[in-house]
């Protein structure tokens, strides 16, 4: 569901009529088993309520019309949720995950998170934290590549460029 929409309303009647209710209950079951056997994604009754087509039928009288084509559009939300809560537990160090994944599927969540937003490019490390991780690269040009990346070993930019200015 989008910031913008709100079903309030229909939720209103939902709690106030158990006929509906009961309707809504296994229309988003069904909408949820669809999808998860037609596109492999796991729908929540909370997106289910996006679905136009399972809302009309819960208030009228329980049989879904067309709603593939609706369904098809909640596919990218939904993967992206399992992704959100993919990469929530590899970065909580949840060991089940952890095993379930390959090293590459750990790097391809850490790629996707830093698109959607969800982590910076760099992690704030502190000082110290930087340069024990630098240390610990053998090859001397990677060392150097990654202690320039974190700006260690360089002085801020405003006194190299007084030290720069003093020689004119």
């Amino acid at each position: 569901m989008t910031a913008n929409e709100d079903y309030s309303n229909f939720l209103n009647i939902l709690s106030g009529s158990e006929a509906v209710a009961e309707r809504w209950a296994n229309i988003a079951q069904q909408v949820a088993a669809d999808a998860k056997n037609i596109h492999g994604v796991d729908l929540d009754e909370t997106d289910v309520l996006s679905v136009r087509a399972a809302r009309c039928a819960a208030l009228g009288d329980g049989k879904l019309g067309d709603y593939h084509d609706e369904l098809s559009e909640l596919v990218p939300v939904a993967k992206q949720k399992e992704e959100v809560a993919h990469f929530e537990a590899l970065q909580a160090g949840d060991e089940q995950t952890l095993a379930d994944t390959t090293p590459t599927e750990r790097m391809n969540a850490v790629r996707a998170a830093q698109t959607r937003g969800q982590l910076s490019a760099v992690d704030e490390l502190s000082e110290s934290q930087a340069l024990a991780v630098v240390l610990q690269i053998e090859n001397p040009v990677e060392r150097l590549r990654i202690a320039n990346a974190f700006g260690i070993g360089r002085a801020p930019v405003s006194d190299r460029r007084e030290r720069r200015m003093r020689g004119r």
